[in-house]
């Protein structure tokens, strides 16, 4: 184990974290669990190659700390039970470290489904519902996520979700739309993968129901960005009821002018039926992790 220092946000002083285990890695670097050695709390810090922030990534935010990447503005601004809170960030000469509360112990989504032993539509409404809550709630902030998948989204054991990782994230306004995708390619709707411009919500309405779809039929929608242009997506389970097969094909339909905004599909049916999550219990629905 080593010990790591880093600024608070607001006052000049220094908070040792001691580092316990290397979680994961990905392009831009790594994430791993640590404790606050000030209050013993258990806590996740993200480790951000500097080099690696787009040069559009950043803020000038100069009435507290100057140029900041958007994934710390956005994080700074926010607060909602569905979304990861930051608690401290540093920014360093070469990485960025930013700690995060520690959500359940800390399985994604993708894991969760992989150890699935059951599927059932009232579970995947419970948890759907609040994907969808958080999203709404960024879109009403002027906030896009650009990376909703699986893997983004930590499920502790009594299904309460928190969406992460806004290191893809930006600020939208109406009248301006993005050149450029920064996300999962799985989880892009086609046309922005052919490069065409975007306001930004309906990337993350479209990623919504491809994670939908992964959800409850355990399987990824799309395997490849040439899947999704070539619309080659994967079968549904038979047993799929019409209301949620008719939502799945609603969100990912082909031609972008029949799919639903996100207001649309949390009027919809299926995503209002009656749900009961006392009846469900994480030991019996998801398989222990494996030990390493």
């Amino acid at each position: 184990m080593s010990l790591i220092y880093h600024q608070h946000r607001h006052r000049p002083t220094f908070i040792a974290l001691q580092i316990q285990r290397y979680l994961g890695k990905g392009a831009f670097g790594c994430v791993k669990a640590a404790t606050r050695r000030s209050s013993n709390r258990q806590v996740v810090v993200k480790f951000i190659k500097i080099s690696k922030i787009r040069s559009d990534g950043w803020i000038d935010y100069s009435r507290i700390s100057g140029m900041l990447p958007y994934e710390v503005y956005i994080l700074s601004h926010i607060q909602h039970p569905n979304i990861v809170r930051m608690l401290d960030f540093h920014v360093g000469l070469h990485y960025m470290q930013l700690v995060m509360e520690k959500h359940g112990d800390g399985t994604d989504l993708f894991d969760f489904i992989e150890r699935c032993t059951t599927r059932s539509e009232e579970l995947v409404r419970y948890i759907f519902r609040q994907i969808a809550t958080a999203v709404k709630f960024l879109h009403d902030s002027r906030i896009v996520h650009r990376d909703i998948k699986d893997e983004n989204i930590i499920i502790n054991e009594s299904f309460h979700i928190k969406l992460v990782d806004f290191g893809s994230a930006a600020i939208y306004r109406k009248w301006t739309l993005f050149d450029s995708f920064c996300g999962t390619m799985e989880y892009c709707p086609p046309e922005v993968i052919k490069g065409e411009k975007y306001k930004g919500p309906e990337v993350d309405v479209w990623a919504l129901g491809t994670t939908l779809f992964t959800l409850w039929s355990l399987e990824s929608a799309y395997l490849s960005k040439d899947d999704v242009i070539l619309h080659k997506r994967a079968p549904l389970p038979p047993d799929t009821s019409l209301d949620l097969a008719f939502l799945i094909g609603w969100i990912l339909a082909r031609p972008k002018e029949f799919r639903p905004t996100l207001d649309q599909v949390m009027r919809n049916r299926w995503y209002n039926q009656p749900t009961d999550i006392s009846k469900f219990k994480y030991s019996e629905v998801c398989a222990p992790k494996k030990r390493k």
